[in-house]
């Protein structure tokens, strides 16, 4: 995943390889300056970081993965001017920002859910709570000019997944 955010750029670094070229899970965000491309800081957030979006100007947001057998992840927001950083009470996958919320679903063992959280206070508030497809969400957008949300699906892997699906930011 990679963000610009300011006048920084900010890198995940998911996975890194030890002496023996074994596969290890790493849980670091590179914050590196764009006018010169040094390196500032790293920021430390859960294992195998994923996805990166700036939710506004003082927040990014990060997707981990975790280690798929005893970490599943979590979703993180990083203060950019702190780079301070808070776990969210919901590990969402794919995530979009839009008008100070973030966006994102997540489907622990099937149990698929929406949400949205506000940025300021970290409230969340489940959404699209009517949704009854039968494919799974694979990717979540939202137009900045409306707050439509648009979803696209998988098709279960044993089939075609739909294009995608609208809900209006106003009425769902």
């Amino acid at each position: 995943g990679i963000c610009v955010n300011g006048g920084y750029l900010y890198v995940a670094s998911g996975n890194i390889a030890d002496e023996n070229n074994n596969y290890i899970y790493n849980n670091k965000i590179y914050k590196i300056e764009l006018l010169d491309f040094e390196l500032c800081d790293s920021i430390e957030v859960g294992p195998n970081p994923v996805q990166l979006i700036s939710v506004d100007d003082n927040h990014i947001a990060v997707c981990c993965s975790g280690d798929y057998a005893s970490d599943f992840g979590g979703t993180y927001l990083i203060d950019v001017n702190t780079n301070e950083t808070q776990k969210l009470d919901e590990t969402l996958y794919n995530i979009e920002a839009y008008n100070n919320h973030l966006y994102g679903y997540t489907n622990p063992y099937g149990t698929l859910k929406f949400y949205k959280y506000d940025i300021n206070t970290l409230q969340k508030e489940e959404i699209l709570s009517g949704w009854n497809h039968n494919s799974s969400p694979y990717g979540i957008n939202i137009d900045p000019s409306n707050g439509d949300i648009y979803i696209t699906t998988n098709g279960n892997y044993t089939s075609n997944g739909e294009d995608k699906f609208l809900f209006n930011n106003k009425t769902n």
